[in-house]
């Protein structure tokens, strides 16, 4: 993944006042640039990724390393990747910003926690980095915090912004930790407020998001999936001229890419398809491995089947977009609590909260354990609830809110950290001017999905001709159900693939030490589903990516 990583050594920082160079100290402070290197005798930053996600900028002493892609808004629809000055003060893009002066080091970041930072000090260190595998690599750490797993695993993703693992800390998003003589300090995390300003029924928030379907100097390249974000997206494409092309991944039999296809044959579109890796055995259990390790178990293993494939529309010039985050646009989360009956706020209890974060993947934990983890989600639950009863706002809206200020740096941050590595990659829909746009928007204004499919509609291309894959169900565009969407057997063929290496790490002696498992039940699940019991695939798909990921928190 793309990634900034190093250490401070706090004592060799100078104190305020005392700025002035010693001769015999003098090369100290001025830290040397070499392969995308930051070396001082304070200061080792080592930045890798995608050549065009990191930049450092030096002046005399001091200096600015930004990691990820900080975007500025140049015109009515044209980004520009934010390397400006010393660094990046950019509004919106994602990214980790550290800068550094003979007194004082400072990481950040963006105001969405889109790329996330952690940071541990020991021994007269400061360790950091943007990969939680390597901070545990370089401090010895790797217990699971079951407070920060609890929501991670139950639910639909973490519901608070503690490290994953004990010992380190994490930065929440759009925050700062500063390091010098005098200690380490941290401000103080501010969430994004609602600020409903009752928008009509219409579309107009949508208009954020113009600036960020193209960034200059790349060509865009849109994922196009068989949902209503990506259409959207493709609507604002086609309706402001913007040149572009499509793309999908995995194999052309898959009722989405039927559907990518079926669009851009007929409205004359540009489209790259990206076949799924072909990967078998130990190649096979490497990308699962790289994938899991990169996205922290929020996605099961076999999903790691289009790890790399932006690369090569990286190599031909393309930015990529895709739908990412959308979901904010049409107040889908606030439907997972909507009832004739809950007519305000208070009216959501506990239980109900508790129901509509939560996302079963599999259990392959001690019943002690599992307990654990099961109170721990209630009290992370609670304390959201608690969050969100503050005042009296229209309840989508504080919804939603929760959603940015948990959604984004717990769920597509990781995936955002692994694009970074191998091309340049935005989330239209994740931009803090965006999001801004609709917390300002009533909610009524995003029921239903109304915006997008108004902005779908207006496009004049006959977009709403096509119908959405929604599930596993194909739709016409008002929501009717038309026919089952056409799957392809991909992720069992993968998993078949390494049954071998499979068998051996569920029988391995990482694994049955491991005090969370159940071993016996564990070793049952996988030896029934490779003796043809279909049904336990996804068991044994989250499983393995729960253990590779943790198994990445020890190498």
């Amino acid at each position: 993944m793309s990634e900034l990583s190093g250490y401070i050594i706090l004592n060799h920082l100078r104190r305020k006042g005392d700025e002035t160079a010693d001769p015999q100290r003098d090369s100290s402070y001025h830290p040397t640039t070499r392969d995308s290197d930051v070396r001082s005798e304070a200061l080792t930053v080592k930045v890798s990724g995608h050549p065009l996600t990191h930049s450092i900028h030096e002046d005399g002493s001091s200096g600015t390393v930004v990691v990820g892609l900080p975007l500025e808004t140049t015109g009515a629809t044209t980004a520009r990747i934010g390397y400006t000055g010393r660094g990046s003060n950019a509004p919106d893009g994602h990214f980790v910003k550290l800068v550094w002066s003979p007194t004082t080091i400072t990481i950040s970041t963006d105001r969405l926690g889109v790329r996330a930072c952690y940071y541990a000090v020991q021994n007269g260190k400061a360790f950091f980095s943007t990969d939680l595998a390597k901070i545990c690599q370089y401090t010895g750490h790797s217990d699971i915090n079951m407070s920060a797993f609890s929501s991670h695993w139950l639910g639909i993703n973490q519901l608070s912004h503690e490290c994953l693992v004990n010992g380190i800390e994490r930065l929440s998003p759009g925050e700062t930790v500063s390091f010098s003589a005098e200690g380490v300090k941290r401000s103080t995390y501010s969430a994004p407020q609602s600020t409903t300003t009752g928008v009509g029924p219409s579309s107009s928030f949508l208009q954020a998001v113009i600036p960020f379907l193209q960034v200059g100097g790349f060509k865009t390249s849109l994922g196009l999936s068989g949902g209503l974000d990506s259409r959207t997206l493709l609507a604002l494409l086609l309706q402001n001229k913007i040149d572009f092309q499509l793309h999908s991944f995995g194999s052309p039999l898959d009722g989405d890419n039927q559907l990518s296809v079926r669009i851009a044959d007929e409205l004359g579109i540009p489209r790259v398809v990206l076949p799924e890796s072909i990967e078998t055995g130990d190649s096979a259990m490497n990308l699962m491995r790289g994938f899991s390790s990169a996205h922290g178990a929020i996605a099961p293993a076999s999903a790691g089947l289009k790890l790399n494939r932006y690369k090569s529309l990286a190599d031909s010039g393309n930015g990529i977009i895709d739908g990412g985050f959308g979901e904010i646009g049409r107040a889908r989360f606030a439907k997972r609590l909507r009832h004739p009956l809950l007519r305000s706020l208070t009216h959501v209890t506990q239980l109900h909260l508790e129901r509509a974060f939560r996302y079963d993947k599999t259990n392959p934990f001690t019943e002690p354990v599992a307990k654990r983890l099961r109170h721990e989600y209630r009290k992370t639950v609670r304390l959201v609830r608690e969050e969100m009863l503050i005042d009296n706002r229209e309840w989508d809206n504080v919804i939603d809110q929760i959603m940015v200020t948990y959604r984004l740096p717990n769920f597509y941050a990781y995936g955002q950290a692994a694009i970074d590595a191998v091309s340049v990659g935005w989330m239209p829909f994740a931009q803090p001017t965006y999001i801004d746009a609709v917390l300002a928007a009533s909610a009524e204004s995003r029921r239903d999905s109304a915006a997008y499919k108004s902005a779908i509609q207006s496009a004049e291309m006959d977009l709403d001709s096509f119908p959405l894959a929604k599930g596993a169900r194909l739709t016409t565009f008002d929501g009717q159900v038309t026919s089952p969407k056409t799957s392809t057997n991909t992720k069992t063929s993968l998993l078949a693939s390494v049954e071998e290496q499979v068998r051996d790490l569920v029988r391995s002696t990482a694994v049955r030490n491991y005090s969370w498992y159940d071993c016996p039940r564990l070793i049952r699940t996988v030896d029934a589903f490779y003796g043809g019991d279909e049904s336990l695939e996804r068991e044994v798909d989250w499983w393995l990516a729960f253990e590779l990921w943790r198994q990445s928190l020890h190498s």
